[in-house]
């Protein structure tokens, strides 16, 4: 463009290709996006799936410029708000990508699955629920990684409302911390290569915890001397006494640093 007898050149230029819209007065937060190979189709195409706070979660598969009925895999209504949503290897035995879906009150990982239909109709594809980990305490965001280093694994984190930290290693829970000092939740970001989570407090400060840090830390540092002891029955984490209050170590911050405002959302990109 021309701009007061100058040529201004740019080598990028934003349009229209594809769009959709995801049912009548649905509401969405930042979260409900992602994109994924979540079907682990062959040729690894990326899908578009979108969850809102009426429950309903959507997979499309854009294939052309404009929506055509066939670019949506998979619509159901989960019956729980979404509040954010994750593609990465979270399967139990398998190097397969599975889809995170984080409610208020739990997380739910599901395996899509492509079925042959009958006759003419192509494949059809179905959510299947691998495994479900109940809270007691309100999620407020998540994020995923190779924590510790495990190989061809990703686990999740899940960052509570009122700043504990829940560690879930596919379908077993893993251990729970509490930040300190802690009033609003932030954004929440794994960077695997220093193996540590990064968030944000009510201090404008961005924080560093290596991930053995706080698998190491006791868990008796937690508010008012417990810790959160695992119901295996139902994969519900319940406080439980550990020890002594005075002997516990407090998580300790691999390095902060103050930006002097308050960080919306963290990313890890090249």
């Amino acid at each position: 463009r021309q701009a007061r007898g100058l040529v201004v050149m740019s080598l990028f230029k934003s349009r229209d290709w594809w769009s959709s819209t995801c049912g009548s007065g649905e509401e969405f937060d930042k979260g409900c996006l992602c994109v994924g190979n979540f079907d682990n189709e062959p040729n690894g195409n990326s899908k578009l799936a979108v969850g809102s706070f009426q429950g309903f979660l959507r997979i499309y598969y854009p294939k052309k410029r404009d929506y055509r009925v066939e670019d949506l895999m998979v619509e159901v209504n989960l019956g729980s708000p979404i509040i954010q949503l994750e593609v990465g290897r979270f399967l139990p035995g398998s190097s397969d990508l599975g889809l995170a879906v984080l409610h208020a009150r739990k997380l739910t990982v599901f395996q899509v699955i492509s079925r042959a239909g009958s006759g003419d109709q192509g494949l059809y594809f179905t959510l299947e629920r691998r495994y479900e980990h109940a809270f007691e305490r309100c999620a407020a965001n998540m994020t995923y990684g190779p924590f510790g280093g495990v190989m061809g694994k990703d686990y999740i984190c899940v960052q509570s409302m009122d700043g504990m930290l829940s560690v879930y290693e596919h379908d077993c829970f893993g251990f729970s911390r509490f930040l300190h000092p802690f009033l609003l939740p932030g954004p929440l970001c794994y960077v695997s290569v220093i193996d540590s989570i990064v968030t944000s407090n009510s201090m404008y400060e961005i924080e560093c915890y290596k991930y053995q840090t706080l698998a190491a830390s006791d868990a008796s540092g937690s508010r008012g001397g417990y810790s959160l002891g695992m119901d295996t029955s139902n994969n519900i984490a319940r406080p439980g006494a550990t020890g002594h209050a005075g002997s516990a170590r407090r998580i300790q911050v691999d390095w902060s640093l103050n930006i002097g405002e308050n960080a919306i959302d963290i990313f890890v990109a090249r």
